[in-house]
């Protein structure tokens, strides 16, 4: 009884020491998965500067993260956040499935850019759904496997807020911004649960679907159209520009 009272005693310190090695690397962890395997998903910059961890909480804050644009698009990038706080479910980190708390996301400024027919969230969307391959006998390619596909992980959000979103809208023709104005929140719930758990890219576009249906509201997209019909008088030679845009609003609406 003794020996397996110790052999137990040794088997939960054994996992105690992992789980507060992985705590303590969260950071570099978290900062080299970002950079590493975020452009390949988003087909795009990607970048993360730092991620500091609170060791006692399995809380990590996220520093400098931006998002640049597809190719094609003149504004360097499509969202800056200064800082994201992460609260992982440190009991999950051992696991299969990640569990992640709550995720905030403080003053993210959004580059909303039109140009012709389409725009850089569209773009970068339909970059990240990857069409189907087939091989020189005409059978499906395997897709490659992401990050989180690699190592079996995937994550379940149970809380993603992003609160004082700045929104710019910008075209090429104009010289840049258009409008300004602020969504004040978006709120999402349980990401992945459903499915038990998602991979990072997954996990991406559900984000990014939620904030594009937030910019391409008919709140916003009303503004903007008001403003580009008082920019169509005032320019000249664009008018071309100014029907594809037109024409892009429509189909969003």
């Amino acid at each position: 009884m003794k020996k397996l009272l110790i052999s137990v005693l040794c088997a939960a310190l054994f996992v105690v020491i992992v789980l507060l090695v992985v705590i303590f690397n969260l950071g570099t962890i978290v900062k080299v998965a970002v950079n590493t395997y975020g452009p390949d998903i988003v087909k795009t910059e990607l970048r993360l500067d730092k991620a500091d961890v609170s060791v006692f909480k399995a809380q990590i804050r996220l520093e400098n993260f931006v998002l640049g644009n597809p190719k094609g698009f003149s504004t360097k990038n499509a969202i800056t956040v200064a800082s994201i706080l992460v609260d992982v479910d440190e009991t999950t980190l051992m696991k299969d499935t990640i569990i992640i708390d709550r995720i905030e996301v403080i003053q993210p400024e959004i580059t909303y850019e039109i140009k012709g027919t389409t725009d850089n969230f569209r773009a970068m969307i339909d970059n990240m759904k990857k069409p189907e391959k087939f091989d020189n006998t005409g059978n499906k390619e395997k897709p490659e496997k992401t990050s989180g596909e690699k190592d079996g992980k995937k994550f379940v959000i149970r809380d993603l807020l992003l609160k004082n979103i700045k929104v710019k809208t910008a075209a090429a023709f104009a010289g840049g911004d258009i409008i300004s104005t602020t969504i004040s929140e978006i709120h999402l719930k349980n990401v992945g649960e459903k499915q038990n758990g998602v991979d990072m890219a997954q996990a991406m576009l559900v984000v990014l679907n939620e904030l594009y249906g937030q910019i391409v509201s008919p709140d916003i997209l009303g503004r903007l159209e008001n403003e580009l019909k008082e920019l169509e008088g005032g320019l000249d030679g664009i008018k071309d520009e100014m029907e594809s845009i037109g024409g892009h609003l429509k189909s969003l609406f």
